[in-house]
């Protein structure tokens, strides 16, 4: 309630000084409106097999005449916010809009209560306590394990069943462990270790063995400990140690040895320890089709990387794009 009347009166007093700044004599002119055509979401849930193939799948062609998403706030991937006292997942964009900040805090505090502080720690993932994840959608796992998000839903990265913007949190599932955004669309980890997915399918970035967008959470894999997300490819670490991914693979960034796009995940390396992917568009490569590079270390202390390597982020001596995981250190 005291969030509402602040925002209340904060529009009251931006009304009266917009009228106290109005000309007397105001020049006649006509406005535009410009409509903004709807993108149709298709809500069906897709049955998935109760683990994952290792062999590659996925391989027909994805649609290239849907449409690409606008640039939303927020589409850099995810990041560490650097603020003082707090660690949380935020995306770069957003970080530095205070007032962007400040709201999301207080709709934070009102759903979590005591244990906000905590949250906002990010001590979630490790010790049972609640996460936050914050972009142009925002999601929280509470401890009690449900997950609930608000923001932007064009795409249906909400999970609620719809493509309608929400702006107090909803209620998409129970017994989460963990869960991460990016861009449009958005991943969970329940307690069981499954995986679901759910939002912007274009490149098969869901990994549901399709190319159609996703209004409500789809399993896609079983026996997973992490998942990172990029944009437009994902990535997991299985309980084994094995890494898989799926999604856009235009540079090779999927390290499967060519540049398919794949819908379904498929095996890359054997005892990773953590992954870490690139590949978020900004407004100037926003057509750029050559993008993106992912790294992964695996549990001998290795480095090994992949991917676009025209400026030589790969290390490997070259500026030559690799298809395939590539020793570093």
């Amino acid at each position: 309630m005291k969030r509402k009347a602040r925002r209340f009166l904060s529009g009251c007093l931006a009304a009266l000084l917009l009228v106290s700044a109005i000309p007397v004599e105001a020049a006649s002119g006509n406005a535009q409106e410009v409509g903004q055509e709807e993108e149709s979401v298709n809500s069906e849930i897709v049955t998935e097999p109760e683990q994952v193939s290792e062999e590659i799948q996925g391989t027909e062609q994805i649609p290239e005449e849907a449409q690409e998403p606008e640039e939303t706030p927020g589409q850099e991937g995810n990041a560490e916010a650097v603020l003082p006292g707090v660690d949380v997942e935020v995306q770069p964009e957003l970080k530095e809009d205070s007032a962007y900040m400040n709201e999301q805090m207080e709709i934070v505090e009102e759903l979590l209560g005591n244990d906000a502080q905590q949250a906002l720690a990010g001590e979630g993932e490790d010790d049972g306590l609640p996460m936050v994840r914050l972009g142009s959608h925002s999601a929280v796992v509470k401890t009690d394990g449900s997950l609930w998000i608000w923001g932007y839903n064009r795409y249906g990265q909400l999970g609620d069943g719809t493509t309608t913007d929400r702006h107090e949190p909803v209620k998409v599932m129970d017994g989460v462990r963990s869960v991460s955004v990016a861009g449009n669309y958005s991943a969970a980890i329940r307690t069981d270790g499954s995986l679901w997915m759910w939002g912007y399918n274009r490149y098969g970035q869901l990994g549901d063995g399709t190319a159609e967008n996703k209004n409500e959470p789809v399993k896609v894999a079983e026996e997973v400990r992490s998942v990172s997300l990029s944009n437009y490819c994902s990535a997991i670490i299985k309980t084994d140690g094995s890494l898989w991914m799926w999604g856009m693979n235009s540079s090779g960034q999927l390290g499967d040895g060519t540049r398919e796009n794949r819908n379904r995940p498929v095996k890359v390396l054997d005892g990773v320890k953590n992954v870490s992917l690139s590949g978020s568009r900004s407004y100037v490569d926003r057509y750029e089709p050559n993008f993106g590079h992912s790294a992964a270390i695996k549990t001998d202390g290795s480095l090994w990387m992949w991917g676009m390597n025209s400026s030589g982020q790969l290390g490997d001596g070259t500026m030559d794009s690799k298809s395939k995981p590539v020793k570093v250190l």
